[in-house]
């Protein structure tokens, strides 16, 4: 059990509702009793560290007047029964992973809705045994649970099953009541700083999820080829080089990183794939929202499993030429073709501006934030425009630990994330443990758009060229 308490200002920001995460582990030469067995009691071992995991999200009532503020409290024994903390599954049929570019929704522990419910489970999940394969699918509320939270959650469930005996992890329930205070003690000090992004409208109380087929959210797997990529991270710092001082943002004598080179790649075709399959709704700009995690710009353990994610932003219009000037400096080499000077240019001005937010996201901006957040009269007004048709949201997983030894479970297969409850999302994926035996792994990317832009990606030709194996890799297995 554990007292109610109430979310930080930074896990109202993050987007509102459940994400599912899947775990797939080869069972081919193992005892699938034991294996289930030890799933089992290392969950049981994890939630007693961390019983709020069992909890449900809840609205709070503030003394001061303060709206939509949410609270985790503990679960009653009817939600528990309803909603366990862990089912088990048999599927003694073929279960096919996606029905019609949807997760099949036989496979998580309760149906994903967007917006959430009312309570809302923190933490439940489900162990899917499909043939010789355990898809263990994680469903957490993004509100109280972020990407960092949640490797340090598979972290600990690895070392129980491990060792069932294993040493409690650092950050325990009650240090992670002491960073939650911390935060309060920043947003209450703090000098407030401007929020860079653009904030969603006010909700209506009306706002529906769209029945048209073409407007349904799927998420995808894709895959850049890594020569492909760091040719085109070779050509945009080449061409940085070359470009009058006034384009360069001052940041001329740096480098970009080839993660911001393939962001701005996924924000450009997922731009113009939406601009194709919606025509007439199309914005006059896109926004990309590059998640920038601040733990360490507010000195907070790596251990705390709440959110401190906040966005690197950048405004982009695909259909604007650029100035003719920048093109005839920008000299792009034959192996780049079909890649022309104008995405050169493009994935330049969106890198560099995202580049330009980071140095200046330090320990100041960063609890400015959080202060300017804290002192808002309604905890909704400052999200970011989560689903919409203009705005796509990049999160970099790619150096995450996600891999590990789980004991009898043997070694974690593959780390999926088939999120499609709302569009507008891609996640650069941790590379699993066979890309180390590539001298260049893939960029596995899960794109998760409407199905109209998603059909119009595969169409797009920075993305087909970017997409295509290179010569020397297309008899490789990615």
């Amino acid at each position: 059990m554990f007292q109610p308490y109430d979310l930080t200002p930074l896990d109202h920001f993050s987007p509102p509702g459940h994400l599912n995460i899947s775990l797939i582990f080869s069972l081919v030469d193992k005892d699938h009793a034991q294996a289930l067995r030890r799933v089992k009691d290392a969950i049981t071992r994890v939630v007693s560290e961390f019983p709020f995991l069992t909890g449900m999200v809840v609205p709070s009532t503030q003394p001061d007047g303060r709206s939509n503020v949410l609270q985790v409290r503990p679960a009653t024994a009817a939600e528990l029964k309803e909603c366990p903390i862990l089912v088990t599954q048999y599927h003694t049929e073929p279960t096919p992973l996606t029905v019609d570019g949807k997760y099949n929704t036989v496979l998580v522990p309760f149906p994903i809705v967007y917006p959430p419910p009312n309570p809302s489970h923190v933490l439940r999940l489900k162990a899917n045994v499909i043939g010789d394969e355990l898809h263990i699918v994680w469903c957490f509320d993004h509100r109280v649970i972020d990407g960092s939270g949640f490797a340090t959650l598979a972290f600990a469930f690895a070392s129980f099953c491990r060792d069932l005996n294993a040493p409690r992890p650092s950050a325990s329930a009650y240090a992670q009541e002491k960073i939650r205070h911390h935060i309060k003690e920043i947003a209450s000090t703090a000098t407030p700083q401007d929020l860079q992004w653009t904030t969603a409208p006010p909700s209506t109380g009306k706002d529906k999820v769209s029945t048209d087929s073409s407007r349904v959210p799927i998420s995808v797997l894709r895959v850049l080829d890594s020569r492909k990529i760091e040719k085109l991270h070779q050509a945009c710092n080449t061409a940085l080089q070359s470009l009058p001082e006034k384009y360069t943002k001052g940041l001329s004598e740096m480098s970009l990183s080839p993660n911001l080179i393939v962001s701005a790649l996924v924000s450009i075709c997922s731009s113009r794939a939406r601009s194709r399959a919606f025509p007439d709704e199309q914005e006059s700009s896109s926004e990309i929202f590059l998640v920038a995690n601040i733990r360490k710009a507010l000195n907070l353990p790596q251990g705390y499993i709440g959110n401190t994610i906040v966005g690197l932003t950048s405004k982009f219009d695909v259909s604007a030429h650029p100035p003719l000037e920048t093109l005839r400096d920008i000299h792009v080499a034959l192996p780049l073709s079909p890649v022309g000077p104008e995405d050169i240019w493009r994935i330049c001005n969106i890198a560099q501006t995202l580049q330009e937010e980071s140095i200046h996201l330090g320990k100041r901006y960063a609890q400015g934030m959080i202060a300017t957040m804290s002192r808002k009269r309604d905890w909704s007004s400052f999200q970011p425009r989560w689903g919409m048709n203009s705005f796509i949201c990049v999160s970099d997983l790619k150096k995450g630990w996600f891999y590990g030894d789980c004991g009898p479970l043997g070694d974690l297969q593959l780390f999926d994330l088939p999120f499609d409850a709302i569009p507008g999302f891609c996640w650069i994926m941790p590379d699993p443990p066979s890309a180390s035996l590539l001298p260049h792994p893939s960029w596995r990317l899960r794109w998760n758009l409407e199905r109209a832009a998603i059909e119009h990606l595969s169409s797009d030709p920075l993305f087909q060229w970017a997409s295509t194996p290179s010569e020397d890799r297309k008899h490789a297995k990615i």
